[in-house]
């Protein structure tokens, strides 16, 4: 859902809301285990494997995407000049994160893309 990403639309239904609210405890725990009586049924579409594993997410590859595919927007966007036009960051440190990143020294994804994201919304909204 942070991704935008809605894959429980079906579960928001009102009537199937309230028949799992009404539903007894131990149809919805069990042994530990949430969401009892959905990963039953799930058994008899998907494999055991599948229906009970622990939840996980997923990822893009974003530090890949900005040391190639996006370089020319990272290196364009943050550049020394419209880091310093914008005046929300210190220049230099986001050099070095640009820097060290796109050699391979360390991984600042995170960072560069929350930079990255910040700028290109100040450049489109505050100039």
């Amino acid at each position: 859902m942070f991704a935008s990403l809605e894959t429980r639309a079906p579960l928001l239904d009102r009537a199937c809301a309230e028949f799992a609210l009404a539903l007894p405890s131990e149809y919805k725990l069990r042994r530990g285990r949430g969401k009892y009586l959905l990963r039953k049924l799930a058994e008899q579409k998907l494999p055991h494997g599948i229906a009970w594993r622990r939840k996980h997410g997923f990822s893009m590859p974003v530090g890949s995407w900005l040391m190639h595919e996006w370089k020319p927007l990272l290196t364009d966007t943050l550049s020394r000049n419209n880091v310093l036009r914008a005046g929300l960051c210190e220049p230099k440190e986001v050099e070095r994160l640009v820097m060290e990143h796109l050699s391979g020294a360390h991984n600042h994804q995170k960072k560069l893309w929350s930079l990255l994201v910040l700028h290109l919304w100040h450049n489109a909204w505050m100039r």
